[in-house]
């Protein structure tokens, strides 16, 4: 219980540093807990119910997405800035990993932190859809 209240609260000081837009623009740390956080959250909500039709994989998959957006914001300009959608997408993005974080198991969340970590040493980085 620690443990997910001390990761909990990580995430939303880094979403609330986000949404008020307190992020110095040298701090890349504040985004990656973000990124983790949603990260973790998608894989955690595929283990509990692995396929699209899981409510949680479009909201997440969106987070996911405005995540990448605001990255590539940072590399071209050096700030950290978000759109309205945007913001939507991680406050949802934010109370979906709560959700899953409360009620999984550290085992659970810890199996999903190293599936993220795994995945991205390999290279397995999420890349938005091309809008159709």
């Amino acid at each position: 219980k620690a443990a997910a209240d001390e990761a909990e609260s990580r995430t939303r000081n880094a979403l609330d540093m986000m949404l008020l837009h307190r992020v110095p623009p040298e701090d890349t740390l504040t985004h990656d807990i973000l990124a983790h956080a949603i990260g973790v959250a998608h894989i955690r909500a595929l283990q509990i119910q692995p396929d699209e039709h899981n409510p949680m994989h479009l909201p997440l998959v969106a987070a996911k997405d405005a995540m990448v957006s605001i990255r590539a914001r940072w590399d071209e300009k050096k700030v950290w800035g978000l759109t309205g959608p945007e913001r939507q997408a991680l406050i949802t993005g934010v109370e979906l990993y709560e959700q899953l974080l409360q009620a999984s198991s550290p085992a659970q969340m810890e199996h999903a932190h190293q599936m993220r970590l795994a995945a991205l040493k390999s290279g397995h980085i999420h890349k938005p859809k091309a809008k159709k």
